[in-house]
């Protein structure tokens, strides 16, 4: 998302919002095979072509954690990924 974009949703917040709600300002929803598709076209790479269960997500994170690899942050929150819908704020603050 463009940081006009966001700054003029701020703007708009404070014109038109509702005292004590909180508004979410995001793009579309991409799952994370689409993130990952998207990421490697631009850095030119082949895009990955398997999938992962979130039991073999977990399997593998649980194994890095016992065997104390330096996992990103990233890695460990991975299984919080959630869609998350600016609707409202589209809707409340356009």
């Amino acid at each position: 998302m463009d940081v006009r974009d966001v700054a003029d949703a701020h703007a708009s917040a404070v014109e038109r919002g509702r005292a004590g709600q909180r508004y979410i300002v995001g793009g579309h929803n991409l799952t994370l095979h689409e993130l990952l598709t998207v990421t490697a076209r631009v850095a030119g790479v082949r895009p990955p072509t398997w999938k992962l269960s979130t039991r073999t997500v977990d399997g593998l994170i649980g194994l890095g954690d016992v065997l104390r690899l330096p996992l990103p942050d990233l890695t460990k929150t991975i299984r919080l990924w959630q869609p998350l819908s600016s609707d409202k704020a589209q809707r409340e603050l356009a």
